[in-house]
Parts: C-alpha cells; structure tokens; sequence
C-alpha cells in the first residue's frame, strides 16, 4: 500500500470514527493482528497459553499512553498505574452527605445496580438494555458517516442520486429508529438521570463517592499475570463475541476517494509521510470493520472530570486542558476499531484491476509492490513486501509455553451489538470467582494475592473463572485398526482471515486536575 493510500485510509477513518474530544491513534508502524481465536479470550472456553498471552497483550496496549495520531506509546506505562496512584494519594475537599442526599443515591444506584448472590454488584437488566441500544445507534451513525464521505469523493452523477434520493434518506432513517428505540427500549431518560444524580452529590459528599470508586479499584483482583508473570490489568471489549459475529460493516475506499482524502488530510496526518506526491496505483480499497468498545470493570472515568481532588504535589497535572492537551497523562484509549476481509484493487500493466486479499493491514513502513502472474492460469498479482524501515515493537516476545491450568469462562447473559463507548456508565460490574484447586487458581492470580482474588470482571453479565485439576492420563495400548479406506480429497479449507486493529479511538482528557476553589478543603 502506498504513502497516497495510507493518507487517505487514515483520513477517512478519521471523519467515520472520531468525535467531539477525541482523536485516532494508529498502529501504524508496528501492524497488530490477531487470529480469531486469539481474540476469542472472553468466549467462554478454556483458555490457552497463546489466548491468555494475547488478553495480557491487548490489555497492555489498550492501557498504554497514546501521544498522537501515530501509536507509539511509552514502554512500561499503562494507564492503571497512574489510575491506582490517583485513587491512593488525592487529596479530598471536606464534606459529608445529608439524610436527602444518602436516600437519593441510594435510590439512583439501586436503579443503576444490582447485587449478585455472592455480593458483587454488577449492571441492573435496565443499564444493560441501556448500553445494547445505545450502541447500535451508535453504530448506525458510523455507518452513514462511511457511506457519506464515499459519496462525497464520487464524480459519478449517478452515484450522487444514489446517495441523495435512496441511500442517504434509508441510512437517516436507520439512525433515527436507532434513537427511538435507545429511547423508548434503552431506557435512555431514566439511566441518565440516575447518573446526573449519583453526579451531583459526589460533588458535595466527596468521601462517599470516592469510596465507591476506589473499591472498584482491587489490585488482587484486577492484576492479573501472563504465563510469563507479566502484569496486566483486567481489560476486555464489548460485545465480547464481535469477532464471531457475521455482520460487519463494510469500509470502502475508491481511487477517486484517495486523491481527495489525501489532498484534505490534516496537517498531523500528512506530517507523517514524507512523499505523497503523484497518484496511488490503489484502485480500491476495502474490508469490514468492527469498532468496540474497552471494558474496564476498575476504572471509573469520572474520577477525570471530578473537581474534588487534588495531587498531593502541586505541580502534578494529568492534562492541562488545551487542544491537543499535554500533561503526565492526557488521554486514554476507550475503543478499537478492528478490521478484517482487506481486500486491494491494484492497477496492473495489463488487464483490469485484481483483487488482492491481505491477511492484515501492512505498515506505512512497507510498499506492498503488485507484480503480474507469469502464469496464465490467474490474473491475480503477486504480493512482494518491501520493508523501507523497521516496524516499532510493540509486543512483548514471548517466553516458551508454561504449563499452566485452563482458566475456564462462562458465557455472559446478556450481550450487546456493535459499541463505540462515548458514553461511559456510572458503574462497572464484577464477576464470580469459583476454584476447585486453590494452588491452580494462584497460578492465573497475581502472585501477591489469593487464590479467591482470581475474579474476571467484565461485562455484560457476570463471568466465572474456573480453575481445575490438569488431567493427566497415561496412554494405554490399543490394537492397531484395520486401514480404512482413503476417503476422497477434500478442497483445502479457507484460512480464517486475522483480525487488525486499525486504529484506536483516545478521549482526550479535561483540564485534571481542576479542583473547585470553591469547596471547603
């Protein structure tokens, strides 16, 4: 894929994904890709050393420092560091709740919240229905955003009525049925204003408020470790079971779209390349998409915005507020977008373009230079990657497998369709632990904690970490069968594309910490 191509894909995800007070970091140098089954780490199966390994990598990367439109993050710095250190040395404005005030967040976390058996507290049915319908509105604004630009770029006067007169007033209508039902179905009202008020009285009782965050916060249970004995805390996506789903959106790219997007790109974006002169030999571009939202079930985002607390050093700031904000830790990734079915049009010497499936999206390091079959037997070009530069490594290598038990998932109760988390709830839920061996459950905790902390918390519905017994059976001699007969060859089966994350969507922090003058401290 050329520099032009590259300009323009990052553009236009740029109009498709980001809003207001975020912004789009891409994997750009250092390509992360991952088989399905990888990804399938919140499945409900048992998982394997190579799935935990990739749960402990996306949670690293998901949880690392994005500087830019490009991701390079700092190594070894992860957002619940800072989160923890937050929580544990604020300083707190003064301040107690009243008889009202304790009734009236009683009543909102009641609506908002409910206890499990064993005395977690996860999202009421009325939160789940929330975020499920929430989501797909959210998914059928991008949608019209894709088709939109599409349209835009196209000189094609039929294409334009098209646009106009079919696809436009459908792909509307598609968003304002989405709205109808988050409202009347999603209980829309209702969840917000019970968050409006668990809001308000934290600013007036901040102790209170405070102690419910930060028992969310539980390093025994939320750091876990890799075979390797690397640390990472618990962070999943939502709808877990996105990967499997059939129905992806689909993200398309025209020669005509990459001379105009490439032309409009913002100045961060062009920065990038050095050349992006003459045209793209790219005829199309296309593949399915999937954005997702993060699952955090430590963090609480309002910890950001909140006005009663201050570091314990002065001179301490998180984000200082301006566009783009700098400060120790000004923005954080709360989704990912995930590509799969690359498919590139290439202009050839000869013949029509050919399409040209790619397992994973290349880096902005690499030409992908398209050189004709000498065969007669197919048109399609050959892929020959030419590395201009070394990728930036992102990945810690890993060490030769450990054995170690299967860590056993059930499945959810409720799922949610397609997510991209602008909107964050009050309260995140929790999971159940259930071991039957304790000394196994320790190997999959943190090595500090107990054999109970094992707990997999991500949502929606509650998940059950079971840690049992390998079985080990000694083979026993059997008699050789007879040899069948050779069945009939069989057509090779189809590899299951990867899956690539092509960008990550950052919230950009407030002014943090921005403590109210006005508050007794």
């Amino acid at each position: 894929m050329d520099s032009l191509a590259h300009l323009a894909l990052m553009t236009k995800a740029q109009l498709v994904f980001a809003a207001p007070d975020t912004f789009l970091s891409f994997p750009a140098l250092s390509p992360l890709s991952y088989s399905p089954d990888e990804l399938s780490f919140a499945s409900g199966n048992a998982l394997s050393a190579q799935q935990l390994r990739t749960f402990a990598e996306f949670s690293r990367v998901t949880n690392s420092l994005p500087l830019g439109t490009i991701f390079q993050p700092p190594p070894d710095a992860y957002l619940w560091d800072k989160y923890h250190e937050v929580l544990t040395t604020s300083i707190l404005a003064s301040g107690e709740p009243s008889s009202d005030q304790l009734t009236a967040i009683g009543t909102a976390q009641a609506y908002l919240r409910v206890t499990t058996p064993d005395g977690l507290q996860t999202d009421s049915p009325a939160v789940v229905a929330y975020k499920q319908y929430r989501d797909a509105w959210f998914k059928a604004v991008q949608d019209y955003k894709e088709k939109q630009v599409t349209a835009g770029a196209s000189t094609d006067p039929k294409e334009q009525t098209q646009w106009k007169d079919t696809d436009e007033p459908a792909l509307r209508a598609k968003i304002t049925e989405a709205e109808a039902n988050w409202e009347s179905k999603g209980n829309k009202a209702a969840v917000e204003e019970a968050q409006k008020t668990a809001t308000e009285i934290a600013s007036q009782s901040p102790q209170l408020i405070w102690r419910d965050w930060s028992s969310k916060f539980i390093p025994e249970i939320d750091l876990q470790t890799d075979p390797e004995q690397n640390t990472f805390a618990l962070t999943g996506f939502l709808p877990n079971n996105a990967v499997e789903q059939k129905d992806w959106p689909s993200f398309t790219l025209a020669a005509s779209e990459i001379t105009q997007l490439a032309a409009q790109a913002p100045k961060e974006l062009a920065a990038i390349f050095n050349d992006v002169q003459g045209s793209s030999q790219i005829e199309s571009i296309s593949f399915e998409y999937r954005s997702v939202g993060l699952e955090r079930p430590w963090l609480e985002p309002k910890v950001f915005s909140a006005r009663f607390w201050k570091p314990t050093d002065p001179s301490a700031e998180l984000s200082d507020g301006s566009d783009p904000p700098h400060g120790e830790w000004p923005a954080y990734i709360t989704a990912v977008v995930f590509a799969r079915n690359i498919v590139l049009r290439v202009r050839t010497a000869s013949g029509p373009p050919a399409p040209v499936q790619l397992r994973a999206l290349p880096s902005i390091t690499q030409r992908v230079e398209f050189v004709a079959q000498p065969s007669a037997s197919s048109s399609t070009p050959a892929l020959k990657p030419l590395v201009a530069a070394a990728p930036v490594a992102l990945r810690v290598p890993p060490a030769p497998p450990v054995a170690r038990p299967a860590v056993m998932l059930s499945a959810p109760a409720a799922k949610v369709t397609a997510v991209t988390p602008m909107v964050h709830a009050v309260i995140a839920p929790a999971a159940t632990l259930h071991t039957a061996a304790p000394m196994a459950a320790a190997a999959v905790a943190h090595p500090a904690s107990p054999a109970t902390a094992a707990v997999l918390r991500l949502n929606p519905g509650v998940f059950s970490v079971k840690v049992a017994h390998p079985i080990i059976t000694s083979p026993s001699p059997t008699p050789t069968p007879p040899q069948p007969t050779p069945p009939a060859p069989s057509p090779p089966p189809q590899p299951t594309p990867d899956v690539s994350i092509l960008a990550f969507i950052c919230k950009r922090l407030p002014k943090c910490p921005n403590p109210d003058s006005a508050l007794k401290w």
